[in-house]
């Protein structure tokens, strides 16, 4: 959480499923432009030479980069490309002003600045698109959207960034899937600060991370299909400053063994051991997932498969738990009992705080 308080307050398959959810082609077929990008070629000279809506190919090879995207339409493919740090980065929106080594490897942007309440969007980037790309090792974010409008992100892997793997922030219709996304400091995925975020994110694998999804200050996001593991959280919707969280379905997903130990910091207690967690959320539907193994490996300041709790002055409300699996957590179910409207039953579980909501245990997915 470090930059984001500083800053703002399967191959075919990933293309397939991008083409599949793009808008229907006219009667009028048009041809897309495509440039090529080799090992020894610069990514970034192609992005600044493309029209746009060109889909630029990056040939497998390494590649020591950072880039910016800024023109609508562009297409990254770079399935067997890898994008590491340069000696020299580029400086760009999405770095840090006051500390050039803090650098994110793909930036995709809109016109935006940045005020006291956080980013101001003038007007989004539309359609950009990264398939396959590893982004590894960078000092801050491995892919940074703030400002875009349907970005779709299939197929990518970012490992080892020091911030957040995805971080999608300010933006709508966000496609986020089937990446694999690992041993980020702060969340995997990353989906904040839009009340019609509208994101989509599905079939990714996020492990390694301080929270393998993060969903803040933000609504109308959907979790579908996607195994988070060996976090110190499984997933987290939070409501805080400068707005409300939820709106929301976590649905299907594999939440499991999220056991890491992450101690406290300036910005927040230690974690370990939690499956999903709603800190003042607000409508969100969590239904047919496994949630199970979610147990602390270290100093926490709450554990459980599911919890509900208030933050500061902001109560769960209406959510709803229910059609789960949630067992062998060191607590199934845990309610600070705040709020009103939560639905908690029924779930196939063993164990709640308060006690009863497994009563009976008898739900079978």
């Amino acid at each position: 959480m470090r930059r984001l308080v500083a800053v703002l307050g399967a191959a075919a398959l990933s293309v397939g499923m991008a083409v599949a959810g793009a808008p229907a082609a006219s009667a009028h077929t048009t041809t897309t432009p495509e440039t090529v990008v080799s090992p020894g070629q610069s990514i970034q000279a192609a992005i600044n030479a493309a029209a746009p809506g060109t889909t630029i190919v990056v040939r497998p090879g390494t590649y020591s980069e950072n880039l910016e995207v800024t023109k609508d339409g562009i297409t990254l493919v770079g399935y067997g490309a890898t994008l590491v740090p340069p000696a020299s980065p580029t400086s760009n929106l999405c770095g840090d002003p006051s500390d050039p080594a803090i650098v994110s490897g793909v930036c995709i942007h809109g016109d935006v600045e940045f005020g006291d309440m956080g980013a101001i969007v003038h007007s989004p980037v539309h359609n950009v698109s990264v398939f396959g790309l590893r982004v590894n090792g960078f000092s801050d974010i491995g892919i940074f959207v703030i400002g875009g409008f349907r970005t779709w992100l299939a197929g990518d892997t970012a490992i080892g960034n020091a911030g957040y793997g995805i971080f999608v922030n300010s933006s709508s219709q966000s496609r986020i899937y089937l990446n694999l996304v690992s041993d980020s400091e702060e969340a995997g995925i990353y989906v904040g600060d839009s009340p019609q975020s509208d994101a989509r994110v599905v079939g990714n694998d996020s492990s390694g991370n301080l929270l393998g999804v993060f969903v803040r200050s933000a609504e109308h996001a959907t979790l579908w299909a996607n195994r988070l593991h060996d976090n110190c959280v499984g997933v987290l919707v939070l409501a805080d400053n400068p707005g409300p969280a939820g709106a929301s379905a976590i649905d299907g997903n594999v939440i499991d063994h999220n056991t890491k130990a992450c101690p406290a910091t300036d910005e927040g207690p230690p974690l370990s051991g939690i499956g999903v967690a709603l800190a003042g959320a607000h409508d969100v539907r969590i239904s047919r997932n496994q949630i199970t193994n979610n147990v602390p490996s270290g100093d926490t300041a709450f554990s459980g498969g599911v919890v509900l709790a208030t933050l500061d002055t902001t109560a769960p409300s209406n959510n709803q738990v229910q059609g789960n699996a949630i067992l062998a957590n060191e607590t199934d179910i845990f309610s600070d009992g705040t709020g009103t409207g939560n639905v908690l039953t029924p779930n196939r579980c063993e164990t709640s705080n308060p006690a009863g909501l497994c009563s009976g245990g008898n739900f079978h997915r």
